[in-house]
């Protein structure tokens, strides 16, 4: 072999090597860009000094733990594969049981907490107001539910614990107040309330969301780690395409100078 062939053959393994590690780059990237949905919660009943509780929720910062993936209070799953799920674990024996007809009457949002100032919130809080049939106390909890697309993918972030409701009382709402830290790209996201009686996992006994009421409908939220307060207007970016491009410029600039530099060693050859 000579040398101008060894020289090519040369280029070509770099160019190989250098396409091989851009791919592999891109790969993380995506699977960065994915990233955890991670948030925290509090549910507050009627009777738990609301006012306190929630200003004392609101004003903790836990972003320390978000790597632990300490907060991950929502399984992450869609609606469908929780329910699914609790199907499955639901033995032949078991008997999904509703003792009375409920519903959640209304419900309403308030944003809390933009940094940057950008119109998205990075805190916000649910309250709504379950209603039942009985003359009785009853009890119950809800799963929550954030959509970035329209409802067509329901995202569980949240479990409250058994509260209690009254008839048609007004009395009983319930609060669950959310700080997002991780993985919520700036949009707008729909909620959806799912109402289980205690004990039962496996029968949704009301469901309330943004197709009957409009306060639940595109809500503009961020995760903290978007909501970052900047200096300037253009240091802020809600995605991670420029890092990819700028490192297939910086990759083809230097598979460049291999070419030109092998380039020059053949003529110098000839």
């Amino acid at each position: 072999m000579n040398m101008q062939n060894y020289l090519w053959l040369q280029l070509l393994y770099m160019k190989k090597v250098i396409l091989f590690t851009s791919l592999s780059f891109l790969c993380v990237n995506s699977v960065i860009a994915e990233e955890f949905r991670i948030s925290d919660s509090v549910g507050i009943s009627q009777g738990e000094q609301k006012e306190q509780t929630r200003d004392q929720f609101l004003k903790q910062d836990k972003s320390v733990k978000v790597l632990d993936k300490i907060l991950s209070q929502g399984t992450g799953q869609s609606r469908k594969e929780v329910l699914t799920q609790a199907q499955q674990q639901k033995s032949a024996m078991q008997k999904s049981v509703r003792h009375h007809e409920y519903r959640i009457y209304d419900a309403h949002v308030h944003l809390i907490g933009d940094d940057d100032h950008d119109g998205y919130y990075q805190k916000f809080s649910v309250t709504f107001d379950a209603d039942s049939e009985s003359s009785h106390w009853e009890t119950v909890y809800a799963k929550l539910y954030l959509s970035s697309d329209g409802g067509d993918t329901w995202i569980h972030y949240f479990t409250t614990k058994d509260f209690i409701i009254e008839d048609n009382a007004s009395y009983d709402d319930y609060e669950v107040v959310t700080t997002l830290y991780n993985g919520y790209p700036a949009n707008e996201y729909d909620v959806l309330i799912d109402l289980y009686e205690e004990d039962d996992e496996h029968h949704i006994v009301a469901t309330y969301s943004s197709f009957d009421n409009s306060e639940l409908y595109a809500l503009p939220l961020e995760s903290k780690n978007y909501d970052i307060r900047s200096t300037t207007p253009s240091s802020k970016s809600h995605g991670s395409g420029g890092g990819s491009f700028n490192f297939f410029i910086l990759m083809s600039m230097i598979l460049m100078v291999i070419k030109r530099s092998f380039m020059t060693n053949i003529r110098d050859l000839d």
